[in-house]
């Protein structure tokens, strides 16, 4: 069965699935705040009986210097990919945002262990939407992504929280990766 939608839409459509596992083998869950990670996660749970299980994937804490060349690649795929997010607004706002205007920045943050993407406006933009005027100064910077990377035994401790314990963990051989096999209800066997 494909389910299309939001989480808040789908995840409410598996609880009636007896037993499952659910899959979320990408990253994303580090692209939401710590924030959006609470409703997140209770909705979660709140899809699985005891006993099912979850597959999550996660980027781990690793060297910054990795981390720098990774999210500022010397072939600018990142980079175009962050000009895209303007590319769409004129598209498909109508906004008239000059593009040549957008440069890419992206940082570790070590304190909050995450990159943080966000778009430098070399020029003053103004952007009309919706009835609505934005005025975006030179030298402004704007947050447009987080990537949140996790430590194994500090992200066990958050998710057991929410009722969900590790049983097994593998990551790739630099321990950049890591899935881990977590299992709703009392720790135990899988």
């Amino acid at each position: 069965m494909g389910v299309e939608g939001t989480f808040e839409e789908a995840l409410p459509l598996l609880a009636s699935l007896q037993p499952k596992l659910i899959f979320f083998l990408g990253s994303t869950i580090g692209n939401l705040t710590e924030n959006e990670c609470e409703p997140f996660w209770s909705q979660v749970t709140g899809s699985m009986a005891e006993g099912d299980h979850f597959l999550l994937g996660v980027d781990l804490v690793k060297d910054p210097s990795v981390l720098a060349a990774a999210y500022n690649d010397a072939a600018g795929v990142t980079a175009r990919f962050t000009k895209n997010l303007f590319v769409r607004m004129n598209r498909e706002l109508d906004t008239s945002i000059d593009l040549d205007a957008v440069q890419h920045e992206a940082r570790w943050s070590p304190e909050r262990e995450r990159i943080e993407t966000h778009a430098a406006f070399l020029e003053r933009q103004t952007i009309e939407l919706d009835g609505r005027r934005f005025e975006i100064e030179a030298g402004e910077r704007v947050l447009v992504e987080i990537s949140r990377k996790f430590r194994i035994e500090t992200l066990s401790r958050e998710l057991e929280r929410f009722g969900l314990h590790r049983i097994d963990t593998f990551t790739d051989e630099r321990d950049w990766f890591a899935l881990l096999l977590l299992r709703r209800g009392a720790p135990g066997p899988g």
